[in-house]
C-alpha cells in the first residue's frame, strides 16, 4: 500500500511541475508579444533567467540561429546565437518565440506523460538509460546498453524467484480481485 501512495505523489508531483512550467512559459510568451508589440510596464530584463531556466530545463537552452550584423562600412558580420542569451530582442523575437513555444509543448507532455501507464512501463524498462541521461550521458552509447541488458537480466531473474516464492499467496490475490 506504501509502494502505491508513493506511486500516486510522484505521479502527482511530475503533473504539477510539468504544468506550472508549462503556464509560465504561456505567461512569458504572452508578456513577450505585448512588448514586441509595444511597450509593456513590466521590466522583461529581469525575468531573462527565469525564461532561461525554463528554456534550459527543456532541454532548448543551446540552440543556436544565424544572426547577420551590419558593422559598417559595407561589412556584416555572421554569428550564431542562441535567442534566449539575449531576452528580450525584438531582433531576436523569432527564436526566443520558437524556444518557449517548444518548451512550452514539452512541458505539456510531460505533464500528460504523468497519467500514460505506457510511460511508466517504459520508464521501468529503460531505468538505467533515464538514470543515464538524467547523468548527462549519452543514450545511445555501449555502456547504457550493457546497463539496460544487466537491468533485464536481473528483473527477469527477481520476479521469477518472486513468483516462485509466493506462487500460493498470488495466486490466492489474483483469485480475491476477481470475486
Amino acid at each position: 500500500m506504501v509502494f502505491i501512495l508513493a506511486f500516486i505523489i510522484v505521479i502527482i508531483l511530475k503533473f504539477i511541475l510539468n504544468i506550472r512550467k508549462y503556464f509560465q512559459c504561456e505567461k512569458y510568451i504572452s508578456l513577450f508579444e505585448d512588448w514586441i508589440v509595444k511597450e509593456c510596464k513590466i521590466n522583461l530584463v529581469e525575468k531573462r533567467s527565469i525564461v532561461k531556466k525554463l528554456v534550459s530545463d527543456a532541454g532548448y537552452g543551446n540552440s543556436r540561429v544565424p544572426y547577420v550584423k551590419e558593422m559598417g562600412y559595407g561589412q556584416l558580420a555572421r554569428l550564431e546565437v542562441n535567442p534566449i542569451d539575449s531576452f528580450p530582442n525584438r531582433e531576436m523575437a523569432r527564436g526566443i518565440l520558437n524556444n518557449l513555444s517548444a518548451s512550452k509543448g514539452l512541458y505539456k507532455q510531460r505533464a500528460l506523460e504523468a497519467f500514460n501507464p505506457i510511460f511508466w512501463i517504459e520508464f521501468v524498462i529503460f531505468l538505467p538509460k533515464s538514470i543515464f541521461s538524467y547523468l548527462g550521458v549519452e543514450s545511445t552509447g555501449f555502456i547504457v546498453k550493457i546497463s539496460n541488458l544487466i537491468w533485464w537480466l536481473l528483473g527477469t531473474v527477481l520476479t521469477t524467484m518472486i513468483l516462485n516464492a509466493f506462487s500460493p499467496e498470488l495466486s490466492e490475490f489474483i483469485r480475491s480481485i476477481f470475486k
